[in-house]
């Protein structure tokens, strides 16, 4: 029974099952993976690339994860390619963006840190 078949007593119909997230949920979900993606970036520019070696790892991840959220944040809705049909659904092309953005973020760095020392 739905909406005019139902009487007062009994519970609404539930057309389809609900999401297994919600819209902020979602979107949180996205800021995590591209944190994640950043910190990768960072673990992997510290201990294979050399990157940041004398201000070490906590550095590097940071510096990773800042890179990572703003290139899936800000970057990535840029590139016409990387908007999905729904925004909050995940979408692997910010997921690069966001890793490329922080290994960017990771080259600049080292770069100011051997030119000026900071």
């Amino acid at each position: 029974m739905c909406a005019s078949e139902r009487t007062w007593r009994e519970p609404p119909c539930s057309v389809g099952v609900a999401p297994l997230l919600t819209f902020a949920e979602r979107k949180m979900t996205n800021f995590f993976l591209w944190a994640l993606a950043g910190c990768a970036a960072g673990w992997i520019g510290f201990a294979v690339m050399g990157f940041n070696r004398k201000r070490g790892l906590l550095t590097s991840i940071i510096i990773g994860m800042a890179g990572g959220l703003v290139g899936g944040n800000l970057l990535a809705p840029m590139l016409s390619t990387g908007i999905a049909v729904n925004p909050s659904d995940f979408n692997p092309f910010p997921l690069v963006i966001a890793f490329a953005f922080a290994a960017a973020c990771l080259i600049v760095s080292s770069m100011v840190h051997k030119r000026f020392g900071f």
